[in-house]
């Protein structure tokens, strides 16, 4: 889970667009090969930023990263059909952690159905680094329907258990995890999305669908600034696993550093057409946490006393040991 800031985000990526001489929107991590209409996108993972050999084994990161990164290419529009894994290993790199690895991918990817095409190995003289790249169709031919004042916003699921997981494997190791098991297996086992997300931008009510990954406060931001718009949230309707509270009161941390500001959720952000959201929220379980609102409103959180304060799009790195405001 590694962070910039947005003002930081879009002053790099206009310097960049201007050196390859192109505008910074068309900058992604997706393009289209124009003779096949077959799009690609890839994802980078760093040790240390994306993972920790610490608290994880070679085929639990290999799920875990075919899993996050099918979710984030699925959220960006693409159908993942194959990927091809390349691999920046350490030198010291045991064979049995590299069996278990690509073990871990190659059963993700089948049970997603998605081919493993291919696979490079390099070795990286100081950390792990593995560059996804998928391949496929677009979701739909319209990607995204304009988000406006008015929608619904809406998550699919409890927020900072992947954040309190981490925590937990960090403070307490994977042999005193009895009551924190399924927070563990939050982090190192995320939901996959990409199917679910596939079937919700087929519906006519969903405006679009954004991948909680940098930290709720960080990810309602960027897509608010990508909309146009603001946000109005409530703090009591986000959902949270009760397991978070008794962590917290053992780890002796606020849960709502977690819920807020933890990432790598791995659950959906809506916005839901308010017309049509009632038989979306039913059928696939969302909770509603808040609407959107006028830009110049901005992005509000109500907290727990029922007042509203600016929700600024911070973010907190386990990994890295850091809290980053972001702008």
């Amino acid at each position: 889970m590694g962070t910039i800031s947005i003002e930081r985000e879009r002053a790099l990526r206009q310097r960049v667009a201007r050196s390859v001489k192109i505008k910074a929107e068309k900058l992604s991590s997706t393009f289209e090969t124009s003779a096949s209409r077959l799009f690609v996108g890839t994802k980078l993972y760093l040790e240390g930023v994306h993972f920790d050999l610490n608290y994880t084994t070679g085929h639990e990161l290999g799920r875990r990263l075919i899993t996050i990164g099918a979710n984030a290419m699925a959220c960006a529009g693409l159908r993942p059909e194959k990927v091809c894994v390349v691999l920046g290993m350490r030198q010291e790199t045991h064979e049995m952690f590299l069996t278990e690895f690509f073990g871990g991918v190659h059963k993700t990817a089948k049970k997603q159905e998605i081919n493993l095409s291919g696979a490079d190995l390099t070795v990286s003289p100081t950390a792990m680094a593995v560059n996804l790249v998928f391949s496929g169709k677009l979701l739909r031919t319209s990607l995204r329907a304009r988000v406006r004042p008015g929608d619904v916003l809406a998550v699919s699921g409890p927020l900072g258990t992947s954040a309190a997981g981490l925590e937990c494997l960090k403070k307490l190791g994977r042999e005193n995890l009895q009551n924190w098991e399924s927070l563990v297996r939050a982090h190192l086992v995320p939901p996959a999305q990409a199917v679910v997300v596939e079937k919700l931008l087929k519906l006519g009510g969903v405006r679009d669908a954004v991948l909680l990954n940098e930290g709720f406060a960080m990810d309602l931001n960027l897509a608010a600034d990508k909309w146009g718009v603001g946000a109005m949230v409530t703090q009591s309707s986000i959902p949270v696993a009760e397991a978070i509270h008794w962590a917290g009161r053992s780890l002796n941390v606020d849960p709502q550093r977690w819920v807020l500001y933890g990432g790598e959720d791995q659950q959906l952000l809506l916005a839901l057409d308010p017309n049509r959201a009632g038989s979306i929220l039913e059928n696939f379980r969302l909770k509603v946490v808040g609407e959107v609102v006028a830009k110049k409103k901005g992005v509000k959180l109500q907290n727990g006393k029922g007042d509203w304060q600016p929700f600024l799009p911070r973010a907190w790195n386990d990994l890295v040991r850091r809290s980053a405001p972001l702008i």
